[in-house]
């Protein structure tokens, strides 16, 4: 790291981010998230979103990643970016970079768009006052994108006052997307302590298996959220 003794670890940081686009062709998932969560601890420090919901798969592995640093200083998160990067490419220097910038990786992919209605629109967005208004009688009976309900949605953004009205208007709470997933799974999953006892005392069956054969307690990350169900 001799480099670093000779300017400032922020301009080479910086140069190695401009740098970093034109290798990323041939990285790995796993090495991908190495760098994310570097960049990310580096220029924002510790981890200050929410976990991605249960369907944004890979939003949620960034998140992970980036939150397994918590507590690592700016400076070193920097270091370790810099050695990744000359690891890459050891001919590499600081004062040779092409400027394509960091924009390919630096921010979570948002979700991939669900089929959008105004009823699912106002489910993701908590909007009651707009439910209210709506048949949600009929509404709670569809299914959108990969077999979810609005139940389901509800319970990716942790909305329990949407779902306890969707249930209220005859919401399944065990209803199964196309993997197999209940409301409960999605709760858990996502760690809405609220939403899953919810969902329990409204009759949400915790024994119902996806296709991967995982129950909602298996899905769920938080100890304290698995501490809901029953053994």
């Amino acid at each position: 790291m001799s480099e670093i003794n000779e300017s400032p670890v922020e301009n080479i940081f910086n140069a190695a981010a401009k740098h970093f686009p034109s290798l990323i062709s041939t990285l790995p998932k796993e090495r991908l998230l190495f760098f994310y969560a570097r960049y990310k601890q580096a220029t924002e420090g510790d981890c200050n979103v929410a976990k991605p919901g249960f369907l944004d798969q890979s939003g949620r592995r960034k998140w992970e990643a980036w939150k397994s640093l918590q507590g690592t200083s700016k400076a070193k998160a920097m270091e370790e970016y810099i050695c990744g990067v000359k690891e890459l490419d050891p001919d590499w220097r600081e004062d040779a970079t092409n400027t394509s910038g960091w924009a390919r990786v630096s921010r979570m992919p948002a979700p991939e768009d669900a089929t959008i209605t105004k009823f699912v629109e106002a489910v993701q967005e908590n909007q009651l006052d707009v439910l209210k208004q709506l048949d949600l009688a009929t509404e709670v009976q569809k299914r959108f994108d990969e077999g979810m309900t609005g139940l389901h949605w509800a319970a990716d953004r942790g909305h329990r006052d949407v779902a306890e009205l969707l249930l209220d208007r005859g919401a399944d709470v065990n209803a199964q997307d196309e993997g197999g997933q209940t409301p409960l799974h999605y709760a858990a999953s996502c760690g809405y302590e609220a939403l899953v006892c919810l969902l329990l005392s409204r009759g949400a069956d915790s024994t119902i298996r996806d296709v991967d054969q995982l129950t909602p307690r298996q899905v769920a990350d938080d100890a304290a959220v698995a501490s809901l169900f029953p053994q």
